[in-house]
């Protein structure tokens, strides 16, 4: 059984790395694309960003202060984020796979 999982793991690894993209106005599989941003000097970050974005509009409308209370709450959620770094600052999302 763990074996046809880690096949399957393997085989949807495979499909993505096999998947195109454009970058810069060129069509590239997407391990040609990693490995263009390798070359360029980029590195790979981990990091926790907010899951959801404050918006004021639907906090002021809602109902009663236990709906603004979880609303709140909802806000702290945290998502990882996976990044390439250039060495300038910038960075561009990735997939985790």
């Amino acid at each position: 059984m763990k074996n046809n999982i880690q096949a399957a793991q393997a085989a949807r690894f495979n499909k993505h790395l096999n998947s195109s993209i454009n970058y810069n106005g060129q069509i590239m599989a997407m391990d040609v694309y990693l490995q263009k941003l390798h070359a360029e000097g980029r590195t790979g970050q981990i990091k926790e960003v907010p899951k959801y974005t404050y918006n004021r509009v639907k906090y002021n409308r809602m109902g009663s202060h236990a709906e603004q209370e979880a609303y709140e709450e909802k806000l702290k959620e945290m998502k990882t984020d996976y990044r390439a770094v250039h060495p300038d600052g910038y960075f561009t999302s990735l997939t985790k796979s």
